[in-house]
């Protein structure tokens, strides 16, 4: 928004949030397995002592049953 315009409606809030940037995992493996590379992003954010957000997900390929899962994790962090 190019300005703030205050509201009265309680259904809404905003907060601004601080630039972001993007730790980014490639993962192949089975889909359970994809935590360990998510905790392995979150580690390094806390290790650079960051803040972070939300996880995205991201399937590179079509995932398939009983087959590895070849996708994108996009941790968004911010100091």
């Amino acid at each position: 928004m190019s300005k703030k315009i205050g509201l009265t409606d309680n259904n809404f809030s905003f907060r601004t949030q601080a630039a972001t940037q993007n730790y980014v995992m490639y993962y192949k493996g089975n889909y359970a397995g994809r935590v360990k590379a998510i905790q392995q992003l979150i580690q390094k954010a806390r290790k650079d002592e960051m803040r972070f957000n939300d996880i995205r997900q991201t399937f590179i390929e079509r995932p398939m049953d009983d087959q590895d899962v070849n996708m994108k994790l996009s941790l968004s962090v911010f100091k």
